[in-house]
């Protein structure tokens, strides 16, 4: 199982049978008898239930698919999209807490795993970006993704945000000054995605962990420089100065203003239709921005029209494939309580540094994409989170049983 972890790990997405802009996946039902192994053995033995039953994230988890369910019942008359496949998504994810939890038992090195990854992710998104090699969209081969490589993932924002990750690594874990030309191909790498929110998150989490020894140390002060210098040249041609041009401009907020006055809940908008209204060929505003305060809004009014959506939401799948925003697309499915829960979820995962980290990056990138929700993102997160936990917990026992002993 272990084995076949790291093969569907580096393995891109690909839908054996397509529904709804999403599918089934060769790693399904990878995962699905990863949850059927998990089950059987603890029906078979106690002490593997407790084993489960004691980590809080999985017991999140498990809340989570049952609020979705119900969400998905209580609303399932009203249904535009009904998809249950949705509501065991995240606990089909949360297997890799599993995953990882015996990656430590058997010694497995994590952070090679991340390194590899993120290497073999940054070399394909350069042949991306220079279409020399093709990419997986939503599980079928596209041979030409040059204008936003999207590495092993379904997305641009989806390699992004493990790039992120890579990052966290890397400057956690590697101490002599390499560390510096890992982190620019990883910013070069993230400036050819295009990603504005990852590329953001990335310059946070460095300034978070560098300030209290960047003026300490003058030759890192001169080595951050450089790469400061050198980063900023590079962002003047990249994708994510081109989509940025109009970002900070008031003519966004006066869109926002105009098109709140005039939506109506009760005119049952598809979300996908609204984004086909948009004019992508704006240059005095911001697309993404135009394509996110669209759904946000329908979405906002929509659920506040009775307690039951706004403590409960519309259900999974009732808002399409992408509302473009982790935590609007949380209460637009599963509402208040569904919000709640996944902040409980996000705070159990901050166990150590690295997972800190990753939390803030997650946190970061949920604000303006649907990351929660991806494949590739979430079983990393849980995997690395499963690592760490039996790691944590097997030094808590050893310092135990030491205390114990004298």
């Amino acid at each position: 199982m272990v084995l076949l972890s790291i093969v569907f790990i580096f393995l891109p997405k690909l839908n054996v049978i397509d529904i709804a802009g999403s599918g089934i996946r060769i790693d399904d039902f990878f995962l699905l008898a990863v949850i059927l192994l998990i089950t059987l053995l603890s029906l078979l033995k106690i002490s593997h239930f407790n084993m489960i039953l004691s980590d809080p994230v999985f017991r999140i988890v498990f809340y989570l698919f049952l609020l979705s369910c119900f969400s998905f019942l209580i609303n399932l008359n009203d249904m535009k999209m009904a998809n249950i496949l949705y509501c065991v998504r995240l606990i089909e994810y949360s297997a890799f807490i599993y995953i990882g939890y015996y990656f430590y038992k058997f010694n497995i090195n994590i952070y090679k795993i991340v390194l590899y990854y993120g290497l073999l992710s940054i070399g394909i998104i350069y042949l991306q970006h220079f279409n020399l090699f093709g990419g997986f969209v939503l599980g079928e081969y596209q041979s030409s993704v040059s204008g936003r490589p999207i590495g092993l993932t379904a997305g641009p924002w989806e390699v992004a945000m493990l790039l992120n990750i890579f990052i966290i690594f890397i400057q956690i874990y590697i101490k002599s000054n390499v560390k510096y030309m890992y982190l620019l191909i990883a910013f070069s790498a993230i400036l050819l995605t295009g990603s504005r929110i990852a590329l953001l998150s990335s310059v946070l989490i460095l300034v978070i962990s560098y300030w209290r020894v960047l003026f300490k140390s003058p030759i890192k002060f001169t080595l951050f420089s450089i790469f400061a210098g050198i980063f900023i040249v590079l962002s003047f041609n990249s994708t994510v100065y081109e989509r940025s041009r109009a970002l900070f401009t008031f003519d966004n907020i006066e869109y926002a203003k105009d098109f709140y006055s005039q939506i109506k809940p009760s005119d049952n908008v598809d979300l996908n239709k609204l984004s086909r209204q948009v004019n992508y060929n704006d240059t005095e505003r911001d697309v993404s921005w135009m394509l996110r305060v669209r759904k946000w809004i329908y979405l906002f009014k929509n659920n506040m029209q009775s307690y039951k959506t706004i403590f409960f939401g519309h259900g999974p799948g009732y808002y399409g494939p992408a509302v473009d925003g982790s935590f609007v697309r949380v209460f637009g499915e599963i509402g208040l309580l569904g919000l709640f829960l996944y902040f409980m979820m996000l705070k159990k995962i901050m166990i150590n540094d690295v997972l800190f980290y990753i939390t803030i990056a997650l946190c970061i990138n949920m604000l303006f994409i649907d990351i929660i929700f991806s494949y590739k993102t979430m079983t990393f997160v849980f995997f690395i989170y499963g690592y760490y936990y039996n790691l944590l917990k097997q030094r808590h026992v050893q310092f135990f049983n030491n205390k114990t002993n004298i």
